[in-house]
């Protein structure tokens, strides 16, 4: 006996709809953290695309499989929980098995097969997760408002949730916690359905899933920790202590980072310093985040201890300043703590936004490094820098921004994709305004070949210096180096008589070589200080005299990397990729090409191509597959035929400008909040839930639509067009109060941004539920391609959206996004016609 499945769904199913939700969006989170630790970058963009693109295969299975599966729907429904399950537990460690190196992509055919069979790995839960929540919307599509509210609801709190679970739980037990979670909700399909559709259990329709749950659970118990990249540093540590040459402290997991403290008599790190060094390193632990070396923990109790630090670019500004305020961004491990106690200043401010991480190292005893952020000399601040820079008053004599010091970008190439909010000009700026008359902003990087971190950092500040009145940067920039760093020093004002002869005789006794120099230093150095020659293409000099001169815009358009200072809308300071560049890297470095380009870049525009054509064949498939369906079904239906082009490019359109928007808004956030972490779970946390709120009225209107013999339209033109409207509006809004919104607090902050953006988020969570009531009542079997096609635009959206903010900016996207909903009212227009035409 046939049952027809009731109009609204039961209670059952929807809790398990809205848990199944929160899971895969938290499974999200968790695998962006799991590869930021197992990999050398988060790859946020990779997640998310195999996350969507699991749904975008869902609607193609969906399409092929559709009456089977709604004619078993509660079976379905326990085996698709149940296999979620296991892939939750089983897939991460399999993945982490195949020898996958990124490095390696484009020159090896076995490494893209082991990406492709890890993208595979990756997917299955999100697509198991997928199926689930489709299948369920397709069922209830005549209530498709109220799932997809549940739907939407769900993935918000898993969001906002996990965040805060990061903190102090690894990321591989949260993968098993997910697991057992979701197993429980398997027997709630089974009971959710009615007594008499429900019938009587009998035991083949438990076996296979109680030995599929069996196996989830063993498997979840059992979670390994995954493997990291043997080329990261804490896995030669983790080597070295498997040997008995070093021993872990300790290790804090974070939202924000894994942090590890290891001690080891073979670390002997003083970065940068230079040849006329005497005394040996002191003691030290590694302090790695996420397996990348953050900087060393000096085992020392004073700073006398520390003398090699003198022998460092880094101590040039403190020779000449005593008893200097310091105001430290951004510091790790207290190197630069140090290095200001060894010529006595008088205050050192550190900020740092990971909390974990400043406890880490005052949890260490005074004679055993700990004693670096205890004392009265020295105030650790929990907080954003960008954040802080922005809200104090105090002046300082010294701003170091810690964050750059650090071996040059390129050398793997995967910072390229990392905001960079500090390295702006606009934060440039902000710390100029921070210094006293005669303070210094103080930046210091390695050097690489060839050059473009240090010129880039000497462009920035002078376009800094430009934003603030100053019409000769060059009289107030410093760039000098040894065999392995440059030190860039920007002066608020011209220094005096004083601080130039300090600098000049401390240039000699460092061995510096001198790149730039304002005039009267030019002047106090003797001719033994060397300085290259401004001729030599390569140097240091000839990048700060084009760009520091006449020649600067001519530079910037030829150079084969892109040299253009990141600003707030743009702030990607380690993006150098230029597309018209690679025919000369081809033809100068044959098959060695990209090791000198940023293989992050790279590897999101692989993501993109990869997910567009999988998308294209995933689309194709179900849409031939109905046109021949059609041709042989005596009466096929006029309705699915006419509107199968609008199903395709109206989903789509929402697919990518809800995605567009969503992104956008991310980042936009991180600036403002100071806090790329949370602002991430607000962003998604409010993006879905209040989506899910304006899904949740749609039901209403159509109701009332159904009544005035309305409820053929698709969807309703202006649903697809106020989101647009309204996010014009909300970052409208948001540049125009921007100014007043950093000085206030983060709550603050979090109210306004929640108030601005609120109508918007409510807005794009109206045109999808209610096409898919149209579709339910009008084209059925459409259903499964609007889920695919809505996936899959989403899928090449996330990467895509991230390439135009790396290269145009966050306007563009907003543009972008715009036009997708623009598209889909055109869409709308037309297919109401069509329906019309059909329904006479």
């Amino acid at each position: 006996m046939k049952f027809a499945p009731p109009a609204s769904p039961r209670l059952p199913h929807l809790l398990a709809l809205g848990v199944v939700s929160a899971v895969i969006l938290a499974l999200q989170v968790v695998y962006t953290r799991m590869l930021a630790i197992a990999s050398w970058h988060h790859f946020a963009y990779l997640v998310i695309s195999t996350a969507l693109l699991g749904f975008g295969i869902s609607g193609t299975i969906l399409a092929f499989f559709r009456e089977a599966l709604l004619r078993r729907f509660k079976e379905s429904a326990m085996w698709l929980t149940v296999l979620l399950a296991l892939s939750i537990s089983i897939t991460p460690a399999v993945s982490q098995m195949l020898p996958v190196d990124i490095r390696y992509l484009m020159y090896s055919f076995r490494q893209a097969g082991y990406l492709m069979v890890y993208h595979i790995l990756l997917l299955l839960p999100f697509l198991a997760g997928a199926l689930l929540i489709g299948l369920t919307l397709i069922r209830y599509g005549a209530n498709a408002s109220g799932v997809y509210a549940v739907n939407l609801t769900g993935s918000g709190i898993g969001a906002g949730a996990v965040v805060f679970a990061l903190n102090g739980i690894a990321p591989h037990t949260l993968l098993s916690a997910f697991s057992l979670l979701t197993l429980l909700l398997a027997p709630l399909w089974w009971f959710g359905e009615s007594k008499q559709a429900r019938g009587i259990p009998k035991a083949k329709h438990w076996i296979g899933p109680a030995t599929a749950a069996a196996a989830a659970i063993a498997a979840a118990l059992t979670l390994p920790t995954p493997p990291m990249d043997p080329y990261k540093m804490l896995a030669s540590l983790e080597r070295w202590e498997a040997q008995g040459d070093a021993r872990r402290v300790a290790t804090r997991f974070t939202p924000r980072a894994r942090l590890d403290l290891t001690a080891s008599d073979r670390l002997h790190q003083t970065l940068f310093a230079g040849l006329t060094a005497t005394a040996p390193p002191p003691r030290q632990y590694a302090l790695t985040a996420d397996g990348h070396h953050a900087d060393p923990v000096f085992r020392i109790r004073n700073a006398r201890d520390a003398e090699i630090l003198q022998h460092t670019p880094q101590s040039l500004p403190h020779r000449a300043v005593d008893h200097a305020n310091v105001l430290l961004l951004d510091e790790e491990g207290g190197t630069n703590v140090w290095l200001a106690r060894l010529y006595r200043a008088a205050t050192i401010t550190v900020v740092q936004p990971n909390a974990a991480m400043i406890g880490l190292v005052r949890a260490l005893s005074d004679s055993d490094g700990g004693r670096v952020y205890r004392g009265d000399d020295v105030e650790p601040v929990i907080d954003d820098p960008r954040r802080y820079l922005e809200q104090t008053k105090t002046r300082y004599d010294i701003i170091r921004i810690s964050s750059v010091e650090g071996a040059a970008a390129g050398v793997s190439g995967m910072l390229t994709m990392h905001e960079t909010p500090l390295l702006t000009v606009e934060s440039f700026s902000l710390c100029l305004r921070r210094l006293n008359e005669d303070g210094m902003l103080v930046l210091t990087r390695g050097l690489q070949t060839p050059p473009r971190d240090n010129p880039k950092l000497l462009l920035t500040a002078a376009e800094a210096l430009e934003a603030e009145g100053v019409d000769r940067p060059e009289t107030r920039i410093l760039q000098a180096h040894n065999y392995l760093a440059a030190v860039t020093i920007v002066f608020r004002s011209p220094p005096d008589n004083g601080t130039v002869a300090v600098l000049a005789q401390s240039v000699r006794e460092l061995g510096l070589t001198v790149d730039h120099a304002p005039p009267e230093l030019l002047q106090a150095m003797s001719s033994e200080t060397p300085q290259p020659s401004a001729a030599d293409s390569t140097s240091l000099a000839w990048f700060a005299r084009q760009l520091l001169g006449s020649n600067r815009e001519a530079l910037l358009n030829r150079y084969g990397y892109d040299l253009r200072p990141a600003r707030d809308a743009r702030p990607y300071f380690f993006h150098f990729f230029r597309w018209s560049s690679l025919p000369d890297f081809f033809e100068t470095y044959g098959r060695q090409w990209l090791q000198r380009l940023e293989i992050g870049y790279l590897i999101a525009v692989s993501v993109l191509l990869e997910t567009t054509v999988a998308g294209a064949v995933f689309i194709l498939a179900p849409i031939l597959y109905q046109r021949r369906r059609r041709r042989h079904e005596a009466t096929p239906s006029a309705g699915d035929g006419r509107i199968t082009g609008g199903v395709v490019f109206y989903f789509g359109a929402l697919g990518v400008g809800f995605m567009f928007l969503e992104m956008v808004t991310l980042q936009r956030l991180s600036l403002l909040f100071g806090d790329p972490v949370y602002a991430t779970a607000f962003t998604l946390a409010v993006f879905l839930v209040l989506a899910g709120v304006g899904s949740s009225t749609v039901g209403q209107r159509s109701r009332r639509a159904e009544q005035h013999g309305r409820a053929n339209r698709f969807p309703g033109v202006f649903d697809a067009a106020w989101p647009a409207v309204s996010a014009a509006v909300a970052f409208g809004v948001l540049a125009w109060v921007d100014p007043f919104l950093t000085r206030l607090p983060a709550a603050g902050k979090v109210t306004a941004a929640f108030l601005v953006l609120a109508p918007t988020a409510v807005l794009m969570g109206r045109p999808f539920p209610r096409a898919v009531a149209v579709l339910h009542r009008h084209a059925p079997t459409q259903l499964p391609l609007a889920w695919a096609v809505n996936g899959f635009a989403s899928v090449a959206a996330a990467p895509l959206a991230t390439l135009v903010a790396v290269d145009g900016g966050y306007f563009p996207v907003v543009l972008f996004a715009g036009g997708m909903y623009g598209i889909a009212c055109l869409v709308a227009i037309k297919a109401g016609t069509a329906l019309a035409a059909t329904e006479s």
